[in-house]
């Protein structure tokens, strides 16, 4: 015995009346890892949950079987309840596996049996020996394969600790994390990684705790990526991935194939994947892998905060918007408020796909509905975006006026951002410009990113092209900040691509040349589909500098990263091209999609007022004439305050409206 002890081998006592095999199934087993009693330490539990969480680690790196995660069965049994038949049916396993374990002279003894959930057949069952949880949870493994006429793998896979302590603890943490006991997780999680600091899942699973705290989130998943070495092939992959999304890396989409090409039935590997791909531009190709996702999640719980399908659902909405495809964004939305209708989230999706649909009866319905679930505080802000996207100016100006009346300092800061884009919207370009840098100097720092990109814009629109790529050129040149090295880069070639529009507008084609350069070796540094495509518009530019519209219109095709979320300059600029070569309906296609963008993000670098203006002048010479005077109606009331500038513009829209009756 003490030789068995130390080896750690493992002794198997067959059943006397063993059950039949299942026959072998056409399609791999789904298995779920239930409830083992612990009656070698009565009243404790532990040991029998630690060692159902081994058990469901270690059968999930075989082959031939799809074992459903225990991440997914704590979520399903609500982190403190316990694993039942009920949950794993929900989970969408065919069997389950369940026990007793028991002392057995210096070590344990575990009797399993297999149950098919749809008869509540035993289909097998064993006994198996071992000199510690880690030698029960392999000889189980080979036992429960066994059964369904399954090899297994020659030797045990690695295992991120072998502290049969540290591995209760973790199994605390886990628990306490479904049950959304944040603090209760990171103590205990924190506990096992003290016992054992070499243990990477423990490592991992306290990043994940921190959802709302980037640098213990950041810390503690590098301390994951590590430690990865000691873990099974699934945990090291899931550190990975979670470490290149966190990083930008462009390493994030081929590690998340991996995941799914080694463990296909496992959905928590498929939403990363389908993240990974709408963070790549692929966004229909995403939307079976999210599908997958909920399927496997037929109960979405109570708990946004920790809900796969809930994450699932949001994608989904993302990469149907980002596909400028609103009406399947809105049967997503309308499927995730049925099966969850207490949702914030999801009854926010809604609105945002019926406001971009211009839908604003339906949108102010499904807002008041968002609000009766959760009242937001900063509700004035989605009716002040709402408002600029309707162009109703003077509703915006009130809402501004009175968010600048209401909140303190620190609350000034988002009216004024929105206050911006209305003013460059309504013509009223030196006060935006006013209100720009009021809102860069309340950051508190010389060069912040989004704010100083803001003030560049305005100075753009208003002819100071020198000054505007300074701006750029600036931003682009400050010293890296605390961002990963991807992130920085991408916000390097993002400033230097309006540097290079900068540049175009003042006709230095080497200047562009070179910066069409930098902008393509920056882009290629990072995850995010759209800085890969940047470059083409910049050499697109030179192909318009040198009278060569054909290239410069395929070069702008390829410089689209979504029609409705990308850089919406590519919109306009190609729009632009299309009307001056007679092709109205082509240049529509392209400018209308822009319109349903993102007012604060992607699409700020165009105001509502020129895409209006093109599109009026796209429908005029298509010959629909009521849209053409829609377009220009909008542009006329936006401009009614318009700086002195812009009264030829107004002039000849007057004119070309006459024209059209």
């Amino acid at each position: 015995v003490a030789l068995l002890l130390a080896l750690g081998a493992v002794a198997v006592r067959l059943a006397a009346n063993r059950p039949e095999r299942p026959p072998a199934p056409a399609e791999p087993p789904v298995l779920a890892v239930g409830a083992l009693r612990d009656f070698a330490a009565p009243g404790s539990g532990g040991g029998g949950r630690a060692l159902a969480l081994m058990l469901a680690t270690r059968l999930a790196e075989e082959r031939g079987v799809r074992v459903i995660g225990s991440s997914r069965m704590y979520e399903l049994a609500g982190g403190r309840g316990e694993i039942s038949a009920r949950a794993a049916r929900a989970a969408g396993a065919r069997y389950i596996l369940e026990g007793e374990l028991h002392r057995s002279g210096a070590g344990r003894r575990l009797q399993g049996r297999i149950v098919e959930l749809r008869t509540g057949v035993v289909v097998g069952s064993y006994t198996v020996e071992g000199a510690d949880l880690f030698a029960l949870a392999d000889g189980a493994a080979r036992e429960t394969l066994a059964k369904f006429g399954l090899p297994s793998r020659g030797s045990p896979p690695a295992v991120s600790t072998r502290s049969a302590v540290a591995y209760q603890l973790y199994e605390e943490g886990l628990r306490a994390y479904h049950a959304d006991d944040l603090p209760g997780a990171r103590r205990l999680l924190a506990a096992a990684l003290a016992r054992d600091t070499t243990f990477a899942m423990a490592a991992y699973r306290i990043a994940l705790a921190h959802p709302f705290d980037p640098e213990p989130h950041r810390r503690h998943l590098l301390r994951a990526v590590r430690l990865s070495a000691h873990a099974t092939e699934r945990e090291r992959l899931l550190i990975r991935a979670a470490w290149a999304g966190a990083q930008d890396d462009p390493a994030r989409l081929s590690i998340a194939d991996s995941l799914v090409a080694r463990f296909p039935g496992d959905p928590e590997g498929r939403l990363i994947l389908g993240q990974a791909l709408l963070w790549d531009g692929q966004f229909m190709r995403a939307i079976p892998h999210l599908r997958d996702v909920l399927a496997a999640h037929p109960d979405l719980g109570a708990n946004p905060a920790r809900c796969p399908g809930c994450d699932a659902y949001w994608t989904m909405v993302r990469a149907y918007q980002n596909a400028d495809s609103l009406d399947a964004a809105e049967r997503v939305a309308r499927e995730w408020i049925a099966r969850q209708p207490q949702s914030a989230s999801a009854r926010d999706a809604l609105t945002v796909v019926l406001e971009r649909q211009g839908r604003w009866a339906e949108a102010d319905s499904a807002r008041a509905a968002l609000l009766r679930v959760h009242p937001y505080p900063d509700a004035e802000l989605w009716q002040l975006s709402a408002a600029i996207r309707r162009g109703d100016f003077e509703t915006a100006n009130r809402l501004v006026a009175h968010g600048l009346r209401t909140r303190g300092a620190e609350g000034h800061k988002p009216f004024l951002w929105h206050h911006t884009i209305s003013l460059r919207a309504q013509g009223r370009l030196r006060e935006a410009l006013a209100t720009a840098r009021a809102v860069r100097r309340a950051q508190g720092v010389p060069l912040p990113y989004g704010e100083t990109l803001h003030e560049a814009q305005v100075l753009f629109e208003l002819g100071r092209y020198r000054e505007a790529g300074a701006l750029w050129d600036s931003l682009a040149a400050v010293p890296a900040s605390r961002d990963p090295e991807p992130a920085t880069a991408r916000s390097r070639s993002w400033a230097l691509a309006h540097a290079g529009a900068a540049r175009a507008a003042l006709g230095d084609s080497a200047s562009v040349r070179a910066l069409a350069d930098t902008v393509q070796l920056l882009g290629a540094q990072s995850a995010y589909g759209r800085g890969r495509r940047l470059h083409h518009h910049l050499r697109a530019y030179l192909h318009l500098m040198r009278g060569e519209p054909e290239q410069a219109e395929a070069r702008f095709r390829q410089a689209v990263f979504s029609p409705s979320e990308g850089y919406v300059r590519t919109n306009l600029e190609l729009g632009r091209l299309l009307v001056r070569q007679g092709r109205p309906r082509d240049a529509i296609a392209i400018l209308e999609p822009a319109l349903r963008g993102s007012l604060e993000a992607s699409n700020l670098y165009a105001t509502l007022s020129e895409l209006h203006l093109l599109l009026a002048d796209a429908y005029a010479a298509a010959g629909d004439r009521p849209r053409a005077r829609a377009h220009y109606a909008w542009v006329e009331r936006a401009w009614r305050r318009a700086d002195p500038e812009f009264e030829p513009l107004r002039r000849r829209i007057r004119v070309r409206v006459a024209g059209l009756r």
